[in-house]
């Protein structure tokens, strides 16, 4: 479920500054194995490498970037969202002016959303347009 306190001690923390490193961004919340954050970095680089932050429009992520698998659109791949997934959405857009501070994390030039696929699609839905992104091809 969303714990909107830790969120807001998260986003203070990324608000002020124009480089994180991925340690930083998850704090205790690890990524898992089989996340897709791994075939881009290393260990070594999740905790001592300080990816920029950039500026992104969360709409046209939605509607233009492609799924990982790059045949449909992150907007298209919703069709395919389970209950649970449309739930998360839900959720995320109840507390939007709250989600839109928190980072994702995108390969920008590969125009790949890496880790945040329900809070863009939250965003963009809401029609939020100007967000932030951590850039892992920094």
């Amino acid at each position: 479920m969303y714990n909107i306190s830790d969120i807001l001690k998260k986003t203070l923390v990324e608000q002020s500054n124009t480089t994180i490193t991925l340690a930083q961004h998850y704090g205790e919340n690890y990524p898992d194995e089989d996340e897709m954050l791994w075939a881009y970095i290393a260990p070594d680089e999740f905790e001592e490498y300080h990816f920029e932050i950039i500026n992104i429009n969360p709409v046209e992520i939605f509607n233009t970037w492609k799924t990982s698998g790059g045949d449909i659109t992150l907007a298209d791949s919703l069709e395919y969202a389970d209950g649970d997934q449309l739930e998360l959405i839900k959720d995320y857009r109840y507390y939007i002016s709250d989600i839109v501070k928190e980072l994702v994390i995108v390969a920008n030039m590969d125009k790949l959303l890496i880790d945040g696929y329900h809070r863009i699609a939250a965003m963009a839905m809401e029609g939020i347009t100007s967000s932030r992104a951590i850039d892992i091809n920094s």
